[in-house]
């Protein structure tokens, strides 16, 4: 009785997100602006939803949980650096992609550098967003779907589980149904949705799991001081100050202002105050959205849950859950149940989003840039529907292989991040700010920072001796970082610049980029300020870190 209350609950949700998907995107689709941007059409709310949930996905949600029972609330510094990287695309990225109308974070690099650098870029991101999180999430969605439906245990002793097949490939097609249809709409509506259940449903599941742990006063007695630092001892072996630091430098701000998945979204926004407005708004839901696993991943020390003794442990989070929460009493069940809906509308988001986005740098940046394709605006809509179910059924077959992976797909996450997220930071960074930088150099930094990543991986991964300080993976992508930086200076004076790039001055960042429009500005006066609710985030962000350090 109790399984079919969850999986109830959990049908009747996310079914509600693809019919709302659908609905919004309904006689949307007449143009290729309306399928890859929502016809540049979104309010700056759905805007935040996205960025707030697209920076913050499953594989964060349920990773992080173990590693807050494991080094505490220093776990939430991995979204509450996302200020940084948000700042720069508010102020600077935004008003520049807005006011020229691109279509991609790709085709700017075109604008800036050259043809080659856009093409490299749209590549790179399209492999990102296949191994490093539409596989992720499939992956982790297939085995939640798997273990609340059939409580299976996930071996390849046997081969592949085709129970658990099946399950990834029943949420691949509940999470790019409605976005391969409706395109960009659907999937930023159906977000919004799947958004607030995310939100609901986490915060039931704090409120409980605090709750069962003694209240807050217990929880925080319990864990104070050893895990209640935001900043750790450089030394520490999974998140040491400095790590942090990096990583918001370089992984979270690839995450937060250049990755497709939310640069697509906020370039679907109706003006350019909903777009910045809903970065920012996105910012200020990043510093709430955490507790729905710090809380909880604190409770668990309390609580002491069976298993969740590793670091960076998905399956015993998800355990930890249906022990919180059993399946006897129907009101319990129920509230698995909107639990576990929670975190398979978190992988219809990301996987919706992913799927767009490829399709989007696939026909937009690849056969319309690269290839030079010349297509109808019904020909850009077939091929974009056309490379998401391609996209999606690719990633659906390639999910089983990380069933090989035992290190936890948080750290598989981290991981690919580490290699291209860096690089592409950089590159993006120097684009707006240093007007010297050219195309043979962007290009040159993408490829050498990426191998320099691939490399620190390897060394780590199979070198008997390995430096203590070199093994966190948010300490490499700094180092990577800091080469990419390196290599684009040394870059830019050694190799020659192509006589025939096109660079467009207005790329070069001044205050006047920041300013809104005069068209816009009646929009950003009084409380839709951009500078008050940017303050905000700041000042909000910065004394988390100074409160908790």
């Amino acid at each position: 009785m109790g399984t079919l209350i969850i999986l109830a609950v959990v049908a009747v949700l996310l079914g509600l997100t693809v019919v709302v998907g659908l609905a919004a995107a309904q006689g949307r689709q007449h143009i290729s602006e309306d399928y890859f941007l929502a016809g540049r059409s979104l309010p700056w709310y759905v805007v935040a939803f996205s960025v707030a949930g697209l920076s913050l996905r499953l594989e964060m949600w349920l990773g992080l949980l173990g590693l807050t029972y494991v080094v505490g609330i220093a776990a939430g510094g991995l979204a509450w650096g996302s200020f940084v990287g948000l700042t720069v695309l508010t102020g600077a990225f935004l008003p520049y992609f807005v006011r020229k109308k691109i279509s991609s974070p790709a085709e700017f690099l075109e604008r800036r550098f050259s043809p080659a650098t856009r093409s490299l870029f749209a590549l790179l991101s399209i492999l990102f967003l296949l191994l490093g999180v539409l596989v992720p999430a499939l992956y982790l969605g297939g085995w939640v779907l798997s273990q609340a439906g059939f409580n299976l245990p996930l071996s390849t002793a046997n081969g592949i589980p085709w129970v658990f097949f099946a399950c990834v490939a029943a949420i691949a097609l509940l999470s790019s149904f409605a976005g391969v249809i409706g395109g960009s709409m659907a999937g930023a509506w159906g977000g919004a949705v799947q958004f607030l259940v995310v939100v609901i449903g986490g915060t039931v599941f704090a409120v409980v799991a605090t709750h069962d742990a003694g209240g807050l006063a217990s929880v925080w007695e319990m864990n104070f001081p050893a895990k209640t630092s935001l900043l750790l001892s450089s030394h520490h072996g999974v998140l040491p100050w400095v790590g942090m630091v990096a990583f918001a430098l370089t992984i979270g701000f690839w995450n937060s202002a250049v990755s497709p998945l939310v640069v697509q979204r906020c370039l679907g926004a109706r003006s350019e105050w909903d777009a910045r407005l809903g970065a920012i708004a996105g910012g200020l839901l990043l510093l709430l959205l955490p507790a729905v696993f710090i809380l909880p991943g604190l409770a668990a020390v309390n609580l002491g849950p069976s298993g969740n003794n590793g670091i960076l442990s998905e399956p015993s989070s998800l355990r930890w859950i249906e022990n919180i929460f059993g399946r006897q009493n129907p009101l319990r069940a129920a509230g698995q149940g909107l639990v576990i809906a929670a975190i398979l509308a978190a992988v219809m988001n990301t996987v919706s989003a992913a799927v767009h986005a490829v399709s989007t740098l696939w026909t937009l940046d690849i056969c319309q840039g690269m290839l030079q394709h010349n297509d109808s605006e019904s020909d850009l809509i077939a091929r974009g529907r056309r490379s998401s179910l391609i996209t999606i059924l690719l990633a659906t077959l390639l999910t089983p292989l990380l069933l090989a992976w035992d290190q936890g797909i948080f750290s598989y996450v981290l991981e690919v991040g580490a290699i291209i997220g860096p690089p592409s930071a950089v590159v993006f960074l120097v684009a707006f700010f240093w007007s010297s930088a050219h195309g043979r150099s962007a290009i040159a930094t993408l490829i050498a920072g990426c191998l320099v990543g691939a490399v620190l991986w390897f060394i780590v991964a199979q070198a008997e001796v390995v430096p203590e300080w070199l093994k966190p993976v948010v300490t490499r992508a700094g180092v990577t970082g800091l080469a990419s930086l390196v290599m684009l200076g040394l870059f830019t004076f050694v190799l020659p610049q192509n006589s025939r790039e096109l660079y467009d001055p207005d790329t070069a960042w001044s205050l006047d980029l920041a300013i809104l429009p005069p068209h816009e500005r009646d929009a950003g006066s009084g409380l839709g300020n951009l500078l008050f609710w940017w303050c905000l985030m700041f000042v909000a962000s910065v004394s988390v870190w100074i409160v908790l350090r």
